[in-house]
């Protein structure tokens, strides 16, 4: 074991000076293991919770011990940081609900949901300032995945700095967080699993296992549901623009759907697709509160249990996606599945080649199908391009995009005859563009290189959670074309690269004395 003077908070230091793992002892029983698992999450939601339901007491306060509790966390129990916060991007809303009626108005809504970000920033803080007093930034595997970050989160500095300056004022917060957010995340994760190894995949299948279990509630029960958590109390505010705007009046009357209320609404066709006019669900909204995201956290948390050997929440996990509805999701869904039964059988350069493949010709077939039938999303694309070649420096975040504007005003009619939009939205390749411009160059090359990096990494290994995380990156990228959630919410893109993270952490961490010599027993043993 490490010595404590050998420590700094919960991150170990080899005697050899590399950043290395604690010693593990024998293999834990399993009902231990799944023990600790539960101790993890109930030990997260407690922290989850406790800001949330505090902020009426003391805004100050419900800050300051966000900002302590995640603290503690990241320098004693690092090892937690990454089921926290995928508990803290999948559930913290539910407890935004539970006070959701006390909130004076949509002030204290955007501020009581913003602990995830502060949440993110406070561990990474913790854990990077652990980091830097040691060798581990030396070690030659670790710098290419923490340099690409690193150059992703400059940029988006400098571009939220760009749209201070022009004054996008709340809109350059919301995209600096919605952007941000992803590259902490990896690097948080990345410098966890460097640290020492973990064992996350129980505490991830409770995690899903959860999530999709309030699928299968808000389905079946949805009134019960609502009426516990006060459901309407935060679709209510989180659809105050829409109910105020009247623009379900001019929707009534164009096409005649009555709307009453935010229940009708959420009332969509099959994968929200006119090519099921007959099929019409309920779109799930998930503990989040947001169906997109919602299917997104699902997909990815049900490919890593999948790539982990685990069959039985995956399986249950397929029919909360189908009455989520999201196209983006389920294609990332069913794409990875494919990739990895591929890469399982095939070269890995061959799946790669045929991956890209494949994933070239849906993005083409979605842009040529989505222009000819004026899809929001394709038509906002085209207008972050027109942006970017008009101004290819960038204008700075916030400045255009779904987040920063009041979308009912938007002249969607018109943006449809003329091909695209005046500016970007629904595309979060095109607002991107739109607002850094050669800056949305440098952050999508920095995550294509996380991506080829995971992948040389999982052809040497041969390790299907590395394969898997490629995977996933280069398919979320292509979603982000047509859809802002893909890259901009916590529970798609974030949750992406705190799986990456975990992986190609795990890849480069120094293999103990104790186990290379197991590993070399094994080996020569008749």
């Amino acid at each position: 074991m490490t010595s404590a003077a050998s420590t700094r908070g919960g991150f170990p230091a080899s005697a050899h000076g590399a950043f290395a793992p604690r010693a593990r002892a024998a293999s834990p029983a399993t009902a231990p293991a799944w023990a600790g698992a539960v101790v993890t999450l109930a030990l997260g939601l407690l922290v989850v919770a406790v800001p949330v339901l505090v902020f009426q007491a003391s805004f100050v306060l419900s800050v300051a011990i966000c900002a302590v509790a995640w603290a503690l966390v990241a320098n004693f129990a690092p090892g937690m940081l990454p089921a926290h916060l995928a508990l803290v991007f999948v559930f913290q809303n539910v407890f935004v609900s539970l006070v959701a009626g006390e909130l004076s108005g949509q002030r204290d809504f955007t501020l009581i949901r913003a602990y995830s970000f502060v949440a993110t920033v406070v561990a990474w803080g913790v854990v990077v300032a652990a980091v830097l007093p040691t060798p581990a930034l030396r070690l030659p595997s670790a710098r290419g995945p923490l340099l690409a970050s690193s150059i992703a989160i400059a940029a988006i500095f400098a571009y939220a700095g760009l749209g201070f300056a022009a004054g996008a004022g709340e809109g350059a917060v919301i995209y600096l967080r919605n952007a941000l957010t992803p590259f902490l995340v990896f690097q948080i994760a990345f410098l966890v699993a460097l640290a020492g190894p973990l064992q996350p995949t129980r505490t991830l299948t409770l995690i899903c296992a959860l999530a999709v279990g309030y699928g299968y509630w808000e389905a079946i029960g949805h009134e019960s549901l609502f009426a516990l958590v006060n459901g309407y109390d935060y679709v209510g505010l989180a659809f105050a623009d829409v109910l105020n705007s009247g623009a379900l009046v001019e929707e009534m009357r164009e096409t005649g759907r009555v709307i009453r209320d935010t229940r009708d609404m959420m009332m969509v066709n099959l994968f929200n697709s006119t090519f099921f006019p007959d099929i019409r669900l309920y779109r799930l909204l998930g503990p989040n509160f947001h169906a997109i995201s919602y299917a997104y956290a699902v997909a990815i948390l049900a490919l890593v249990l999948f790539a982990a050997g685990r069959r039985i929440v995956p399986l249950l996990a397929l029919p909360v996606l189908v009455l989520v509805g999201s196209k983006g999701a389920m294609i990332l869904f069913v794409l990875c599945l494919i990739g990895l039964a591929a890469w399982r059988l095939l070269p890995p350069g061959l799946v790669l080649a045929g991956y890209l493949g494949v994933l070239g010709l849906y993005a083409g077939v979605a842009f040529v199908v989505g222009l000819s039938v004026g899809d929001y999303h394709v038509i906002g694309f085209l207008g972050g391009v027109d942006g970017f070649v008009a101004n290819p420096i960038g204008r700075g975040l916030g400045i255009g995009g779904n987040l920063s504007g009041d979308m009912t005003r938007i002249d969607w009619s018109r943006a449809q005859s003329l091909g695209r939009t005046e500016g970007a939205f629904e595309s979060a390749v095109g607002v991107l563009l739109y607002q850094m411009g050669i800056g949305a160059l440098v952050v999508l090359t920095a995550t294509v290189h996380l991506a080829l990096h995971a992948w040389r990494a999982a052809a040497h290994r041969r390790d299907p959670a590395l394969a898997l995380a490629a995977l996933m990156i280069l398919t979320i990228l292509v979603n982000g074309v047509f859809q802002e959630e893909a890259l901009f919410s916590p529970l798609a893109f974030g949750l992406v690269l705190l799986v990456a993270g975990l992986a190609m952490g795990r890849a480069v961490r120094p293999v103990e004395p104790s186990r290379r010599a197991a590993h070399s027993a094994r080996k020569v043993a008749p």
